[in-house]
């Protein structure tokens, strides 16, 4: 799809929230002669920020940039507000070191050195100060002894770590801090 075409797209879906059931069945009795559909007749939530902001997160980077960019010309609010909501790799910072040691149990030594391939010091040093010394040797050694690697690659690395955080949240072994440090959290 086009880039542009993509954001505006991305755009509508964002802005949209819930469906009536009138809608439904027309787009249902519109669709009847293509295909088997059986539609609900409750509003079912259907779009908004949150779900583009899962859409983007499992784009590339390249893409998501240029998608976002592409909403932020049609409606600078709503793209900050669908950024807000988005989880990228480098967004590992705002784990704790509790959370990032529970990240590590879930996470294969090859699968995190090739995600480390492309990220920021900061975030390689966040990562190494929750592992013991020679965990740590040895993740650095894992690196080296990839080479040059797709970028593809390592994006592909970078999903399924983020989508192992979003599981460790969503049950209640993580706890990510806000971007903006306003999360007030009693121990």
């Amino acid at each position: 799809m086009d880039p542009e075409l993509a954001a505006d797209v991305l755009y509508r879906v964002a802005r949209m929230e819930k469906i009536s059931p009138e809608m439904l069945s027309l787009v249902e009795a519109g669709l009847s002669s293509k295909a088997d559909v059986s539609l609900s007749q409750e509003m079912t939530l259907s779009g908004g920020p949150a779900a583009v902001a899962k859409l983007l997160n499992l784009s590339g980077s390249a893409l998501e940039k240029q998608l976002l960019e592409g909403l932020q010309q049609k409606n600078p609010e709503m793209a900050n507000r669908i950024q807000s909501l988005m989880f990228t790799f480098e967004d590992l910072l705002l784990l704790d070191g509790k959370g990032m040691q529970r990240l590590l149990r879930e996470v294969d030594t090859k699968e995190l050195a090739l995600a480390l391939k492309a990220v920021s010091d900061e975030l390689k040093r966040h990562i190494k100060s929750n592992m013991s010394e020679r965990a740590a040797a040895a993740l650095e050694e894992e690196i080296e002894l990839l080479g040059p690697v797709r970028v593809r690659d390592v994006e592909g690395a970078h999903a399924r770590i983020i989508e192992a955080v979003r599981a460790l949240e969503e049950s209640g072994d993580v706890l990510l801090r806000s971007r903006e440090g306003n999360d007030d959290i009693i121990s």
